[in-house]
């Protein structure tokens, strides 16, 4: 069997090898190296995916680091918002 493509290789990182694939993987390190890499690539994916927080388009991704520069309050459906200055 020829090298396995990089896009059936791609492929491989989440879905499981024919058998015939997994004869070649087993045996080709090249195919096996790049198999591991898109296979480490997904896991990496996956783990983004539950890191990735509010976007900070929403006011609620941002309103916690404003609370304490700042005093925020919600009225009628209108956030208002005065920046704490203290004096000397």
């Amino acid at each position: 069997m020829s090298h396995l493509s990089t896009e059936r290789l791609a492929a491989l990182g989440d879905e499981a090898p024919t058998p015939v694939e997994a004869a070649h993987l087993a045996t080709c390190e090249a195919c096996a190296r790049e198999h591991a890499a898109y296979r480490a690539l997904v896991a990496m994916a996956h783990e983004e995916r539950g890191a990735i927080g509010i976007p900070l388009t929403r006011f609620e991704a941002i309103a916690s680091a404003l609370a304490g520069a700042a005093s925020v309050t919600v009225a009628d459906g209108r956030i208002r918002m005065g920046l704490s200055v203290s004096r000397r």
